[in-house]
């Protein structure tokens, strides 16, 4: 399914540009979005028995602004540029695990707390939206969202874990209305499908976190002119 969007956003947007270059037209904006996002943790402690591996649902959500660029190539093709000039901090999550010292494994050793959380920087989403016959001014929506995770944590069982890359496709649905002189106001519903990520301890490599099944939705409300 990823690459199958992938490629149907390459082909509309390559196809979009070659052929109807000459019908340009410049749209910017700012949108106020809500998010939900959902993920599995699953962490891995090191030691050798089954007491290492550790794992746990979770979701957050965030309001944030983000602003867009987008160009209208065709009467049914528009081309866009996401970016959200906020970082969006996830909850502090804090555990206890038992320091496995002791015999290699978890038998033994002392409590030790751990606390961590993430930021979600630089999320930067290209996108196409294409107009629908069924009503006038709504439109499905196709993308690719990318974003940098900082972990910030605070590790009682010692060292920390490196940042990493995210990335995935969205999917959605929206409506345009315009007004007087270019401006536009737009709702849009959309919901994304994100890459499994992996982080590996600074200190201790056999310990490291994954977070699989990552999906999200998104509410947004967009308020732009085009030029």
């Amino acid at each position: 399914m990823n690459k199958l969007t992938k490629a149907l956003l390459i082909i509309v947007t390559s196809f979009a540009f070659t052929n109807y270059a000459s019908a340009f037209e410049f749209s910017a904006g700012v949108a106020g979005n809500l998010q939900v996002y959902a993920g599995k943790g699953v962490e891995h402690n090191g030691g050798t028995t089954g007491s290492n591996l550790q794992e746990a649902n979770g979701a957050f959500d965030s309001s944030h602004v983000a602003v867009f660029l987008e160009g209208n190539v065709t009467d049914t093709v528009t081309i866009g540029l996401e970016y959200v000039p906020e970082a969006i901090e996830s909850p502090e999550n804090v555990n206890v695990q038992r320091d496995g010292t002791v015999g290699g494994d978890y038998n033994g050793g002392s409590d030790k707390t751990n606390k961590a959380s993430v930021e979600y920087e630089d999320i930067t989403t290209l996108y196409a939206n294409i107009n629908l016959p069924v009503v006038e001014g709504s439109y499905l929506k196709l993308g690719y969202v990318s974003m940098d995770v900082i972990t910030t944590e605070s590790l009682g069982t010692g060292g920390s874990y490196n940042d990493v890359d995210l990335d995935g496709i969205l999917v959605g649905a929206g409506y345009k209305r315009m007004g007087d002189n270019g401006l536009f106001v737009a709702v849009e519903l959309t919901v994304a499908d994100m890459d499994d990520v992996e982080a590996t301890n600074t200190t201790d490599t056999t310990k490291k976190v994954q977070v699989k099944d990552i999906y999200g939705a998104t509410a947004s409300l967009r308020i732009g002119k085009t030029f």
